[in-house]
């Protein structure tokens, strides 16, 4: 598990310099033209949740990459429906609860998908360290959440979705699946402590 843990620590400091700019530029882009072709954000948000379904089928059905390209696209489009959402005026309440429900339905797929692979080939602890780094993304937006209910900032974090979704499509693109998820495993607690101690000092100060 440690030389595992260890090739994981490094793609977590690659993922330090991953152009976040330029995706966010290309995602604008994205946006605007959606936008002038009539396309709600609502809609790119279901489509964004049924591409990352269909990524995770892919993966039960061997083909790693193709699923790692396929969740990637799907990250992509959720930062474009937020975009879309501005540009055309249509931030709603419905909008924001759709994004965030779907967004845990996603990545829930792909957890369990990649939980099903290992367990099948017989590697209980990799099986194990899924369930625990989906436990603990959820985690981590659970803390968020309730921390937005209590008007206390609380974007901030080791591992949030973005860096997540990052991992994970390395993970299935490079074949290094096992070293990410025992990463995800550790950092996606980390986060929720970091958020958990920052809602506890805030209510503290208060």
């Amino acid at each position: 598990m440690i030389p595992a843990l260890t090739k994981g620590w490094r793609l977590a400091v690659l993922i330090g310099g991953y152009p976040k700019r330029g995706v966010l530029a290309l995602a604008n882009a994205v946006a605007h033209g959606l936008a002038l072709c009539g396309v709600s954000p609502n809609q790119v948000t279901v489509i964004s949740c049924l591409v990352s379904v269909a990524a995770s089928i892919v993966f039960l059905l061997d083909y790693p990459i193709a699923a790692g390209l396929l969740f990637w696209g799907a990250g992509s489009f959720d930062m474009v429906d937020g975009m879309l959402a501005r540009i055309t005026g249509r931030v709603t309440e419905l909008g924001g609860f759709l994004d965030s429900l779907l967004d845990r339905v996603g990545e829930a797929s792909m957890f369990a998908a990649i939980a099903y692979h290992f367990a099948a080939e017989g590697r209980a602890f990799a099986a194990a360290a899924v369930f625990i780094a989906m436990f603990g993304g959820m985690l981590t937006s659970y803390v968020r959440a309730r921390a937005e209910i209590l008007e206390i900032a609380c974007a901030e974090g080791l591992v949030t979705r973005p860096e997540r979704v990052i991992l994970l499509v390395i993970g299935l693109l490079s074949g290094l699946l096992v070293e990410v998820i025992y990463l995800l495993a550790l950092a996606t607690l980390w986060t929720a402590g970091q958020r958990t101690l920052l809602v506890y000092r805030s209510l503290l100060a208060r």
